[in-house]
């Protein structure tokens, strides 16, 4: 505790419920000297009603009523316990417009009611008060209570005292024990608060290293896709460029075939030099038969030679014509089918590029998807990752925060004593955190206590 430790000396109210701690008075000390530094709520005179056995009368007697933190006392003036029912036992309250207050028990052999007429209503709703706080603390629920008649909760109470019925004492802690009890419960808040942060520390850097690694290994299969996608690509302008090659070679195809085709119109329409030629060849054709004649009709021997040569010459001529012109139709076949080879060539590689393109256009198509789902994963897990920080925040700030609250308000008691309702406002606006650890946050139960009734 920041300031001021907390001491039994100092210790004005139990933090636990918010009640305030009394003494006993002081016309009471001599009679009761072992109640001296207990934890203690209440201490007055009471009306007790009770019922005679042989009768079956009700009969009201003076005793003492004790609150402590646990237990309803009823004390006998010289300081002889005759009663002692848990709180934590207690199955309902029962009130009526008198100054009444009634508990009722579960039944069993060492149990029964009781009834008890206090001098004031403000007493009643004091004690109503107390019991309400320690049954709610221990039971983690509100005391049931109903307000009846007087004689609809004369018929529901059970105040004969049963047969074979055995007085069982249960001790009462003193302040000492309790402020253990406290520090005890303060030094757990601080362990569970480290706790909280090495858990919180502990998440956080897996979380950070699974993110690292879930990066990393989306980074890996992004490059590979990269590298698939330049590969892709590096193929694709390959392919590109033959195409090109293979276009320029068609166009030439093409020119040639036009060029031959505009040479067969030309000797269609007869405008082709070489027509001229042919004529000739026509003309010493025509010669060489002449000779031929003239041979038959006993021309001379001179003109016949001359003829003859001219003969020849026109022959050898023609042969040549005759060899070009086979020449060039092989040449025309022969090219004519580069051309149809080079235009089945295209075709092919035509359907190898689109085929090419297709699974391009896929891969892309896959390489696309990749890279949204890596997106979308790095999105979650930030998302993810953040969600889980903030909760583990909140979890520790809700903790500071009860912590701090329960220390001032610690601190304020041991200051200010203050009244039972002002305890209650302030101990009820303190939140409790709603989260469940391993280690228990309620104090451990009372045990070897060292002042006992007699």
């Amino acid at each position: 505790m920041a300031g001021i430790e907390m001491t039994a000396e100092n210790l004005k109210a139990d933090p636990r419920t918010g009640l305030e701690l009394i003494d006993v008075p002081p016309e009471y000390q001599s009679s009761f000297p072992d109640l001296a530094g207990i934890v203690m709520h209440w201490f007055s005179k009471v009306m007790v009603v009770n019922m005679r056995k042989s009768t079956g009368r009700e009969r009201v007697v003076s005793k003492i009523l004790l609150i402590s933190d646990s237990c309803v006392y009823i004390l006998e003036a010289g300081g002889m316990a005759v009663r002692c029912s848990p709180i934590r036992d207690i199955h309902e309250a029962i009130t009526t417009l008198d100054n009444d207050i009634a508990l009722r028990f579960p039944e069993a052999p060492d149990r029964y009611d009781m009834k008890l007429l206090l001098d004031t209503a403000g007493s009643r709703e004091a004690v109503l008060n107390i019991l309400s706080r320690i049954y709610a603390f221990h039971n983690d629920r509100p005391l049931p209570h109903r307000r009846l008649d007087p004689n609809a909760s004369r018929e529901l109470l059970q105040l004969r005292k049963p047969d074979g019925w055995q007085l069982r004492i249960e001790t009462i802690i003193p302040k000492k024990l309790l402020v253990q009890q406290l520090q005890s419960q303060r030094d757990g808040y601080q362990a569970e608060q480290n706790l909280i942060a090495d858990e919180f520390d502990r998440v956080k850097q897996k979380l950070e290293r699974e993110l690292d690694q879930q990066v990393q290994k989306r980074n890996e299969e992004f490059a590979q896709f990269k590298a698939e996608y330049q590969h892709l690509q590096d193929a694709h302008n390959n392919l590109v460029a033959q195409y090109d090659a293979m276009a320029q070679d068609v166009e030439a195809y093409v020119r040639m075939l036009q060029e031959k085709d505009d040479e067969i119109d030309r000797y269609k329409r007869g405008d082709h030099p070489r027509i001229k030629e042919i004529e000739n060849e026509v003309q010493k054709m025509q010669l060489v038969r002449d000779l031929e004649e003239q041979k038959k009709q006993g021309a001379s021997e001179k003109v016949l030679v001359e003829r003859d040569q001219e003969l020849r010459y026109a022959r050898e001529q023609l042969q040549a014509k005759n060899d070009g012109e086979s020449r060039l139709q092989a040449l025309l076949r022969q090219k004519e089918e580069q051309l149809a080879a080079a235009e089945q060539a295209v075709r092919e590689r035509d359907q190898l590029l689109h085929l090419k393109q297709v699974d391009a256009a896929e891969k892309e198509g896959r390489i696309a998807e990749k890279e949204r789902e890596l997106r979308y994963t790095k999105s979650l897990m930030r998302n993810t990752f953040r969600r889980q920080v903030e909760e583990l925040e909140l979890i520790r700030s809700q903790f500071q925060q009860y912590d701090d609250q329960m220390i001032a308000f610690i601190t304020r008691l041991s200051h200010t004593p203050l009244t039972p309702a002002a305890r209650t406002e302030e101990l009820g606006d303190i939140p409790r955190p709603s989260f469940n650890f391993s280690t228990s946050l309620t104090p451990a139960p009372a045990t070897n206590f060292n002042s006992v009734f007699k």
